[in-house]
């Protein structure tokens, strides 16, 4: 009877072992490339302040405060270095 217990836990033990080799080999299946892509001059009006920066998967968004109290959006393609669009707010008078 103990000669079957053990045999038990050997084979349930075994099995984690195994189911844990292969999942950890198929995460590491995947690669990813962590190319850079190098600098991005942003034109930023003179007294101007970044407010917030919000990255979004490959989107990332700079909130600028400028001086005069109104804001500007820029939005970012992080993985290809580009600036996607621009957002002004202005004041509704």
């Amino acid at each position: 009877m103990s000669t079957l217990i053990v045999v038990i836990l050997a084979v349930i033990i075994s099995t984690i072992i195994y189911r844990a080799v292969k999942l950890g080999d198929r995460g590491s299946s995947k690669t990813y490339s962590a190319q850079g892509f190098g600098t991005i001059d942003l034109d930023v009006p003179r007294g101007a302040k970044v407010g917030d920066v919000t990255l979004n998967g490959s989107r990332m968004s700079i909130v600028i405060n400028r001086s005069d109290g109104g804001e500007k959006i820029v939005i970012f393609d992080v993985r290809g270095g580009t600036v996607i669009g621009r957002i002004k707010l202005k004041e509704n008078k």
